[in-house]
């Protein structure tokens, strides 16, 4: 979108938003801590999550259900045994209380959908109805659904990632992120934290009470193009953060506010066309390399 001096660009005026720098960059991280489990671990029981009796799969019928556990696992094995007394397994019978006979099934199957999120699988290929239920013992009449991982992973203690930033002359603020259980790599997190300081160290220019003429396609988040050739010369692309309009009927009034987005490398190419390498050292002599991305409300380098 177009906002031009000569057509729709009624005036603006610029400031530095001093109050959204930050004086430190706070993330928290966990590392999680794993467990290897040679045989394979029990991690969840449908014993206290279902009823006695709750679990039947009718005849030619399937069963699904999500287990949720208490523990992230690898190594999941997704087919469960209906004879083992370890691993993933399961025990059907003919009666609910399990006192009937004892059945096997086609071998229900076992899906990781997350790291703490299981969807089981029962298939009844019999012509009657089957429950998933221990038969004769100490744990006759119980659900029987048992699933087993070579792998727990945990939680592991919660630290605390912190960088201070030169915030001299600024508000003081701590830029404080929420907390994030994929946040569990120490040294990620603290490339995270760096990249904020490092953004959130200086101020960010904007324009602010941008006076156009009323344009209803001007919206949050759109991107304009501020131009004045006649008399500055500025021409810059800026993201749209706020939109009011105001006014009487016949006479409506929009302003926004907007901040300058960096020259993409597009622009970048338009400005160097048809330069040599010594017409560009001539142009950056001096210049550091943070020189280079130069502040779009600045004055242009003269090349």
């Amino acid at each position: 979108i177009d906002v031009t001096s000569h057509d729709s660009l009624l005036g603006f005026r610029w400031r530095e938003t001093v109050e959204q720098t930050a004086t430190a960059v706070e993330a928290s991280v966990a590392v999680p801590t794993a467990a290897f489990q040679d045989p394979p671990a029990d991690v969840w029981t449908a014993d206290g999550v279902f009823q006695p009796g709750a679990l039947r799969v009718n005849g030619g019928k399937t069963f699904e259900f999500v287990a949720e556990l208490d523990v992230g696992v690898s190594g999941l094995e997704t087919v469960l045994s209906g004879t083992a007394n370890s691993g993933s397994r399961y025990r059907a019978n003919r009666q609910h209380d399990g006192t009937g006979g004892v059945v096997l099934l086609g071998g229900p199957t076992a899906r990781q959908l997350a790291p703490d999120r299981v969807l089981v699988r029962v298939v009844n290929p019999h012509s009657f109805p089957v429950w998933l239920v221990n038969g004769p013992g100490a744990l006759q009449g119980e659900p029987a659904i048992v699933l087993a991982a070579t792998t727990t992973v945990q939680a592991g203690e919660t630290a605390a990632i912190r960088r201070e930033v030169d915030g001299e002359g600024s508000i003081t603020h701590v830029l404080k992120l929420s907390d994030n259980v994929w946040r569990q790599n120490v040294g990620a997190t603290e490339r995270l934290v760096r990249f904020l300081a490092n953004n959130f160290a200086t101020p960010s220019p904007v324009a602010q009470q941008v006076k156009i003429v009323p344009n209803l396609d001007v919206k949050l988040g759109s991107v304009v193009r501020l131009r004045d050739p006649e008399i500055s010369g500025l021409e810059v692309r800026a993201l749209v953060h706020s939109v009011r309009l105001s006014g009487v009927p016949g006479a409506l009034e929009q302003t926004i506010e907007v901040q300058p987005l960096p020259p993409t490398m597009f622009e970048h190419d338009q400005l160097l066309a048809g330069l040599t390498l010594g017409d560009h050292d001539v142009a950056f002599a001096g210049q550091r390399l943070r020189d280079h991305d130069v502040n779009p409300i600045h004055e242009p380098l003269e090349i």
